[in-house]
């Protein structure tokens, strides 16, 4: 994919609000207890997995059914021409937390006992989002698409997101500005200095940073500013 292949005005963009409907467990932390693990889902989706999943695919974890060809490229912003749409990495902005007790660890987590060779599996307590949660993206699309869609992402279970979009008018704060709103440091230009929350091998996620040149994003109240990513000239 050629950079800056498009115009900011030939593009379609929406500040999106995401809904959780069902449990969901999604790029996890796991901290080690005395008595086990404890994972929590982090409050950001990466957007490599987000904009396949708005596309229809079911998303685990970084696995995706059925993405061979796109799992070549370097970082998202380099699918843009292959799947029409560009996702921000999602910032979780009210969490109800559901904790799971006693489910079965992966195989790694055992205690083994050498004198009777015997290997005692660890539990898990998942801290898994549950229903009635609120996440918020934004979505750039060559083509206009459904103002609502449900998403499938998720460990174990699929957590089942509802999106709903508002189109959003755009337009380019030049000068240093405050980035407040999570971004693959892969994907966009312009930017000085950013905060990461996330290593991921398509690009690692920043929760903040600061640019010399930026979108705003407008819909009715809601008002983002993020960076531009490289396909936009």
């Amino acid at each position: 994919m050629k950079e800056e292949a498009y115009e900011v005005e030939d593009l379609n963009y929406y500040i999106v609000t995401l809904e959780l409907h069902g449990m969901s467990l999604f790029s996890s932390q796991s901290h080690p207890y005395p008595t086990g693990f404890v994972q929590t889902q982090l409050p950001v989706i990466h957007n490599y997995p987000l904009l396949l999943a708005a596309k229809g695919q079911a998303c685990e974890e970084s696995y995706v059914v059925g993405y061979n060809m796109l799992k070549k490229a370097d970082n998202p912003a380099n699918t843009f021409d292959d799947v029409g749409i560009y996702a921000y990495p999602a910032i979780v902005e009210r969490a109800y937390y559901k904790k799971i007790l006693m489910s079965m660890s992966e195989t790694e987590y055992v205690v083994y006992k050498p004198r009777t060779r015997t290997c005692v599996p660890l539990m898990v307590h998942h801290n898994m989002l549950a229903p009635g949660s609120l996440a918020k993206t934004v979505i750039i699309s060559r083509d206009e698409i459904s103002r609502e869609l449900y998403l499938r992402l998720g460990v174990k279970r699929f957590g089942i997101w509802k999106a709903t979009l508002k189109e959003a008018s755009v337009e380019i704060k030049n000068g240093v500005v405050d980035i407040e709103f999570p971004f693959n440091v892969s994907d966009v230009k312009n930017v000085i200095e950013y905060a990461l929350i996330m290593k991921h091998y398509a690009g690692d996620i920043a929760i903040s940073g600061r640019a010399s040149k930026a979108f705003v994003l407008r819909s009715g109240t809601d008002s983002l500013i993020i960076p531009i990513p490289l396909f936009i000239s």
